[in-house]
């Protein structure tokens, strides 16, 4: 899967991480952590099992352990995936209405005089920007917002252990500006020297906000408020993309249905009146008008199959938009038990045994309740359109 990704997968492999490292933060307490790239071949590798295997923290905890001892090289190459996954992506489009609310404001704060209370009011700025977007009830909006926090809470996390990785507050800004102005959408004129400028005036200004206290707790206990909010949103639109697929299957199969039995009855009275036609007592007179009346049954048979021929291509289109209303459930589906409320459950430090961080998490491992809306291989709103080919042999010669 090449990107750019969707920001169903980013938000989850940030989330995958984050929850990985509030597990064991020790983690980021290690030489070489967001300062040494890992392989691009293996990020890319690692990246696409995390999204086969459903963005599951225990496999990427497995992963980082070998013997029971953290691999260095490993740990790198998760962390790669964070600028990966946001490669070539344009998170909030220009026209955004909170994005535009939000940029109005931080370009009057970064044009007053007074450094340190606009850099106070622009890190209180920019959490309210992160909170409108989590209460937004656009699904792109919540998931943005939730990577954004995400990302600062990592970077916060990083920045505790400065002494051993040598990653200050300034050097994990300076990682951070860039994907701000680009991927984030912050900066998306296309004035070289302005983005310059901009990035760094921004640098600062995420140097206190990750450096904060409140960016160091963790996403469901910082936004608890919101958590019901974001399932709400999320249980919306399952409702929504559920009542869209029984209504199309509604339109066509109905129909369908109806068809099938008119020709069916045609069918019949055809069979009918063939039968009669062979009896040899028959007078010339009532074989003409029961010829007359075949005639007409065939007729409108014929004109039954080509109505029987356009809904059959309206099921296999039907079936297609079916798949993709299954696979987006599915999608939003696992998205909503991510922000629900159920507990986690706490791992010990991660160099003491590989159990300490197989980390049981329903809301990012193989959850099957998050498909418990489809569960069949062949759910109620898939219709077979071979279910209907024998109507072709209704077609007389």
């Amino acid at each position: 899967m090449p990107p750019p990704y969707s920001t169903h997968v980013i938000v989850n492999v940030f989330r995958c991480i984050a929850q990985l490292v509030s597990q064991n933060p020790e983690l980021l307490n290690r030489v070489g952590v967001f300062r040494l790239a890992g392989s691009r071949e293996e990020v890319e590798k690692l990246l696409e099992q995390v999204i086969d295997k459903n963005f599951s923290v225990e496999n990427l905890a497995d992963y980082i352990l070998e013997d029971g001892q953290i691999n260095n090289l490993h740990l790198n190459n998760v962390l790669g995936m964070l600028p990966l996954v946001l490669k070539e992506s344009v998170l909030l489009k220009t026209k955004d209405p909170l994005l535009n609310h939000f940029m109005t404001e931080l370009k009057n704060l970064l044009g007053s005089e007074n450094n340190v209370e606009n850099t106070d009011a622009i890190v209180q700025l920019l959490d309210k920007f992160i909170d409108s977007l989590l209460l937004s009830k656009i699904l792109d909006h919540q998931r943005v917002g939730e990577i954004l926090y995400h990302y600062c809470y990592l970077m916060h996390t990083a920045g505790g252990f400065h002494e051993t990785n040598l990653m200050t507050w300034e050097n994990l800004a300076i990682i951070m500006a860039p994907h701000f102005t680009n991927e984030f959408g912050l900066y998306p004129a296309e004035d070289l020297l302005g983005l310059i400028q901009f990035t760094n005036q921004l640098k600062p200004i995420l140097e206190c906000f990750i450096a904060h206290p409140d960016s160091g707790i963790p996403f469901k206990e910082r936004h608890a408020d919101k958590l019901e909010h974001l399932a709400n949103t999320r249980h919306t639109i399952i409702e929504k993309l559920t009542y869209m697929g029984s209504e199309s299957r509604r339109i066509v199969v109905a129909p369908m249905k109806s068809l099938m039995l008119q020709a069916s009855m045609l069918r019949a009275q055809i069979d009918a009146v063939k039968t009669q036609l062979k009896d040899s007592s028959l007078k010339k007179k009532n074989k003409k008008e029961l010829n007359r009346h075949l005639e007409e049954l065939t007729e409108e048979l014929e004109k039954l199959n080509i109505d029987i021929s356009e809904l059959t291509s309206k099921i296999k289109k039907m079936n297609h938009g079916h798949a993709k209303i299954k696979d987006e459930i599915r999608v939003i589906s696992r998205s909503e038990d991510a922000v629900s409320t159920h507990p986690t459950q706490q791992s010990d430090a991660l160099s003491s045994s590989s159990s300490s961080v197989r980390v049981q998490l329903g809301i990012f491992g193989n959850n099957g309740a998050s498909s418990a809306y489809l569960t069949a291989e062949r759910e109620e709103g898939e219709v077979d359109e071979n279910d209907y080919s024998s109507l072709d042999s209704a077609k007389l010669t």
